[in-house]
């Protein structure tokens, strides 16, 4: 085996090297020695290579698998061909078209990847390569060292220098001055949501989806209490207006809302689809249920093909936008996010904000964030989404009362909030206030029980607790649900650490860092944290005094990682 595909979204394949032929992927597909990945539009996959090689493919990328030596810590079985004297062995992957990031961070592992127009040997490092339709190369390297050679000339590459190869010309490189631009695209970027910032009012009328139904006092009593959080009152005159009309437009886009705010995207979704011609509050709210079905292409693909024009209902804008950022597609998500900033409404101003001030942090730009995250708060201090983007702020920047207190105002604004109680619940773990964390947690899943995010932080109470059948059996639940998520990957590298499966620990440990957790230390608030909780339990486990606190440079599961290690000495 050469590696195996841990992520995929949207239209992947494989083909194979025994029979030549394009397949559709399957997720932890097991991949071999001359095998073929590729990934239509609006499609992203991660693969986990047996040489510790963590690689995301971007839309329309092919990437070949030409060789690929396995680590002994990855396949401690598994023999390793010999290399000609005197050379170390190296993998070697191709990339005909497209855009990858790739991270190994191995100082001693040796690799080459070949593109139409250059080949780079590579040495523990991270980069990102992008390879035009007529062979064209960007390369930006991000971390470790890097030599560019063709049959023209050869060039040595530093972190944050980018190269240029063009088809009959020898390589050049420059200095970047934001290198991290570069990998945007492989970033994570959450899709926090609260229902109450996205008021029915502000999309549709009652009137205009009832008309003069016999339906249309209980739709617009219904709206009202969903725009005012009252859910129960909400799905009762919902159902009521059903009995009175089962086709009355308003009844079924508001039981569908009900739904989609209850956790329930699958019920949700079943309402819109009743609808023969949906309006705007239908088509967003279909989009979210596919969302949280895990079809975010789906989701972008209905608000698109909407064809509703953006300046009539600008919230269509905004989730246009929303959708566009967890796609990756960063650039186009900020214009999308800065017009509707600078627009007449006052709900589409208040989520962009929010969502601006998100993409901000996960791209380690926090005074801009910080900035952003202000303006939502002076449009709506009581917003759930401008609190807890608020709270993300302080979080960065170490300010955890304030960030407590941001998140407890969320909560208030909205009960259902499942995003702000689960950083409650972190900012708990994180001070060993226990039986707290697991209050929050356990009624958080009693309200989204498929919640992927819930899960795993419900996983790291159990490991808290030392109760590791149960955290085990959370994180596999996870992992199932949202396969792109980090933190179930990172407990289950805890888990498979503790009962001495190192190769199976350090495979999830890597899986976990092409997810959630791929992106630098400061870069996002969980990481941040985690990296403090780590090294705590490091400062305790080695003896050292309290002086010692902070966080390490590098990513959270290298943290996690040296502190199991020091576990696992003191246990011997």
């Amino acid at each position: 085996m050469a590696g195996r595909l841990v992520l995929i979204q949207g239209e992947v394949s494989v083909r194979p090297a025994s029979s030549g032929v394009w397949q559709p992927a399957r997720l932890q597909q097991e991949l071999f020695i001359g095998d073929a990945v590729r990934t239509g539009p609006n499609s992203k996959a991660a693969l986990l290579s047996q040489d510790e090689s963590q690689i995301k493919l971007n839309e329309n990328t092919v990437l070949v698998l030409k060789k690929v030596v396995p680590s002994r810590r990855l396949s401690p079985g598994e023999p390793v061909p010999a290399a000609a004297p005197g050379l170390p062995e190296t993998s070697v992957y191709q990339v005909l078209q497209g855009e990858i990031w790739l991270r190994n961070i191995k100082e001693e592992f040796l690799f080459e990847l070949e593109t139409p127009t250059v080949t780079a040997t590579i040495r523990g490092t991270e980069f990102t390569v992008q390879v035009r339709p007529d062979g064209a190369t960007n390369l930006v390297l991000l971390e470790g060292s890097l030599k560019l050679t063709n049959a023209f000339g050869e060039i040595w590459l530093k972190p944050g220098e980018e190269s240029f190869t063009r088809q009959g010309e020898a390589p050049t490189k420059r200095l970047l001055v934001s290198p991290e631009d570069a990998v945007q695209w492989s970033l994570y970027y959450p899709g926090f949501f609260s229902y109450r910032d996205l008021p029915l009012a502000a999309l549709e009328s009652p009137e205009a989806l009832s008309g003069a139904s016999v339906a249309l006092p209980l739709v617009r009593q219904g709206m009202a209490a969903f725009d005012q959080g009252r859910l129960a009152e909400a799905r009762d005159a919902a159902q009521g207006a059903l009995a009175r009309n089962p086709n009355d437009a308003g009844a079924l886009t508001l039981a569908g809302w009900v739904s989609l705010a209850r956790g329930e995207p699958e019920e949700a979704l079943d309402y819109f689809r009743r609808l023969p011609r949906p309006g705007p509050a239908a088509i967003i709210g279909a989009a979210l249920a596919r969302y949280r079905l895990g079809d975010v292409v789906g989701a972008c693909f209905l608000i698109k093909a909407c064809g509703i024009p953006p300046h009539r209902v600008p919230l269509l804008s905004v989730m246009e936008g929303y959708f566009a950022m967890l796609l990756g597609k960063a650039q186009e998500a900020r214009v999308l996010f800065a017009e509707a900033a600078a627009g007449p409404s006052p709900a589409a101003q208040l989520l962009a904000r929010c969502y601006l001030a998100q993409m901000n942090l996960v791209q380690n730009r926090r005074e801009a964030a910080a900035a952003e995250a202000r303006r939502a708060l002076a449009l709506n201090p009581a917003s759930p989404l401008a609190l807890l983007s608020q709270a993300l702020v302080d979080i960065a920047s170490f300010q955890l009362a304030e960030a407590r207190r941001h998140l407890k105002e969320a909560l208030a604004a909205d009960p259902e909030f499942v995003d702000a109680s689960v950083y409650l619940a972190r900012l708990h773990l994180g001070a060993d206030e226990l039986r707290q964390a697991r209050r929050v947690m356990e009624e958080t899943l009693s309200r989204a029980r498929r919640d992927a995010n819930v899960l795993a932080l419900a996983g790291f109470v159990a490991l808290a607790f030392r109760n590791y059948p149960e955290a085990r059996d959370l994180f596999l639940k996870a992992t199932a649900i949202s396969p792109r998520l980090g933190d179930p990957h990172l407990g289950l590298s805890v888990c498979h650490f503790r009962d001495r499966r190192f190769p199976e620990g350090l495979a999830e440990m890597l899986t976990a860092g092409l997810n959630v957790n791929q992106l630098l230390w400061k870069t996002a608030p969980a990481a941040t944290e985690l990296e403090q909780v780590t090294l705590g339990w490091l400062r305790q486990w080695l003896g050292l005094s309290e002086e010692f606190f902070g966080i390490l440079h590098d990513t959270a599961s290298t943290a996690t990682l040296h502190a199991i290690l020091a576990a696992r000495e003191q246990a011997a």
